[in-house]
């Protein structure tokens, strides 16, 4: 069965696709790599298949016509379901599309707490699947697959406390000049509620940001034996942190390629604000520090004050901070219930095998079929594709560099040949994905990804 799962972000998420597509190829799946521009324009001339998506936003409806017409079928999970806690940010109007699941059969759903709010919006003949998220499988695996990565961190940077940031809103990579409220399109379809909670988020971001830097001020100040590294969220503005490199000795600001979890491996203590990093430093290392000195109780994310230390204030910080070891967190059992219904593979479930045997149950031999194309013409269409893409991007740079679109995607570039094989000698080291893999790059900008056997 031919399997094409999406790329949006590879700084963020090409480790888990990858750690999914590896298992889903020990289970005799085709695997295909690929970001949803390339993916879109060759629905036509691929082999049919599952499209793997890491959402189901309208954005998708446009697609959905040819998606049915070229013989595939659509499946997935909301990458960010896991703190979408409510009706209203996880199927409100702006970031879910009944059209665009219209003809899927199957979608996954982060735990139980997920799914019952999708039942609300979505047909009864459609199943949905509680799987986790293959993120959580990967975060299990952390010590095993990242050792390496983080000694070298260790080795470079020496001892530091990791912040972590995510200001996306208040500080975007597109540079717009920050403003008092979110502005919604006055065509939008959002409800009043889904207009108030997305004006609460952006300004809870923009105080917290400015909240952030009085901390980095008194951490500087008071801890100056300590080294303090700043990793940006990678869809902020890099611009906003250069300064702080100058201002302070021993903060310094990185933004790398590697995914979070080596630098959450490598790291003494985790700071973060309402942020994900929580959860996944929960996971690796037991512990961190949930950082939100301004009070909103609406945006903080709920799971994420459950799997960390709270603090709100610089005093208690400073309380925290003085001590050697912060003991992990303890969870008690009514706890691990709770957090097993929002993350369903947060025990020893696996996701991806939970995806991997539904969609094989499903869709059976489906996707057997092949397209009928001569090596000319994948020559040509290769050819073609490639040189549509560089002319793009050189019109993208000649007429649009300094508009926010373009520098939003210049943070999302980093998917080819290359990188998509050096991850994978990363991920294989992974017990369950042990084994050597070759990629190849059939057509413009999809890999596609074999195990070799070795004899």
């Amino acid at each position: 069965m031919n399997i094409y799962i999406i790329v949006e972000n590879p700084k963020r998420e090409l480790d888990s696709r990858i750690y999914l597509a590896l298992m889903l190829i020990r289970m005799g799946y085709k695997v295909y790599i690929v970001k949803k521009t390339r993916l879109f324009e060759k629905l036509d001339i691929i082999d049919p298949g599952v499209l793997f998506f890491k959402s189901f936003g309208p954005g998708y409806e446009r697609y959905v016509d040819e998606i049915k017409k070229h013989n595939h079928v659509i499946t997935g999970i909301d990458e960010e379901g896991l703190q979408l806690y409510s009706d209203v940010t996880l199927i409100g109007n702006m970031r879910f599309s009944k059209k665009t699941i219209r003809d899927s059969k199957i979608i996954y759903t982060w735990g139980n707490d997920s799914k019952e709010i999708y039942k609300k919006a979505v047909n009864k003949s459609l199943i949905l699947k509680n799987s986790g998220n293959p993120r959580i499988d990967l975060i299990k695996d952390t010590k095993k697959v990242y050792a390496k990565a983080a000694t070298d961190l260790k080795k470079k940077y020496g001892k530091f406390i990791l912040i972590p940031t995510q200001f996306l809103k208040a500080n975007p990579a597109s540079g717009k000049k920050l403003i008092s409220f979110f502005k919604i399109p006055k065509n939008s379809t959002l409800s009043k509620l889904e207009k108030l909670r997305y004006n609460n988020s952006f300004k809870y971001q923009k105080i917290s940001l400015k909240k952030y830097e009085e901390l980095y001020s008194f951490l500087s100040k008071n801890y100056p034996e300590k080294n303090f590294i700043i990793r940006p969220h990678p869809a902020e503005s890099l611009s906003y942190y250069k300064k702080l490199n100058k201002k302070y000795k021993n903060i310094k600001v990185v933004a790398d390629n590697l995914p979070i979890n080596p630098w959450i491996l490598a790291s003494e203590l985790v700071i973060s604000n309402n942020c994900t990093t929580a959860i996944e430093a929960y996971f690796i290392k037991g512990k961190s520090i949930n950082y939100i000195p301004y009070k909103d109780l609406q945006s903080e994310y709920y799971l994420n004050k459950k799997l960390s230390i709270e603090s709100r204030n610089l005093k208690h910080l400073s309380k925290l901070l003085s001590k050697n070891n912060l003991n992990k967190i303890k969870i008690n059992k009514k706890n691990l219930k709770e957090i097993k219904s929002m993350i369903h593979n947060s025990d020893k479930v696996n996701s991806c095998e939970i995806i991997g045997k539904s969609l094989l149950k499903i869709y059976k031999k489906k996707f057997s079929s092949k397209r009928n194309i001569s090596r000319s013409k994948l020559f040509y269409n290769y050819l073609m594709f490639f040189l549509k893409s560089k002319i793009s991007q050189l019109k993208a740079f000649l007429f649009n560099r300094n508009q926010p679109e373009y520098l939003n995607q210049l943070n999302k570039k980093g998917l080819n040949k290359e990188k998509v094989q050096e991850r994978i000698l990363t991920l294989s080291r992974a017990n369950t994905l042990g084994g050597k893999y070759g990629v190849s790059e059939k057509y413009y900008g999809i890999f596609s990804i074999k195990q070799i056997k070795e004899f």
